[in-house]
């Protein structure tokens, strides 16, 4: 029945435990901490609007985002994080702006825009998506 997990700024260190079995969780908040290792999956959770574990030491790709419909606030920032963006949910409810894939070291497409990489613009307001990822240094998100 958990619905709302919300971990800011504690300088928590590990992984992010697995969070299967919790078809009720809408909001998850892990910003500003230490954590390490990948981002769990996040199937099954459908209920899922609001991911931020921006500022931590997280690696890995970011997991799939498919069934993840409700999800309207994404964000990855400020890790080191590797591989595409992942494609985002369908129907597709982020809203314009709120989202945020970098500064990471993801691996945008070097072929013209598709309507994934068109979707993550919207998402995160920046036109590319990816601006600030690649093999630039990561750098501290402003307060």
């Amino acid at each position: 029945a958990l619905e709302i997990v919300w971990l800011d700024g504690n300088q928590l260190s590990g992984p992010i435990p697995s969070l299967a079995g919790l078809a009720a969780l809408e909001i998850f908040f892990a910003k500003n901490n230490q954590l390490t290792g990948a981002i769990p999956s996040l199937t099954g959770l459908s209920r899922l609007q609001n991911f931020a574990v921006d500022s931590n030491q997280l690696t890995g790709q970011i997991p799939p985002l498919t069934g993840l419909t409700a999800l309207w606030w994404f964000s990855v920032a400020n890790n080191q994080l590797t591989g595409p963006a992942p494609l985002v949910p369908q129907p597709n409810a982020l809203s314009p702006g709120t989202s945020a894939l970098c500064p990471n070291f993801l691996d945008p497409a070097s072929s013209p825009p598709t309507a994934n990489d068109l979707a993550w613009n919207a998402a995160t307001g920046s036109t590319p998506w990816s601006v600030g990822c690649g093999s630039q240094t990561v750098r501290p998100l402003k307060k």
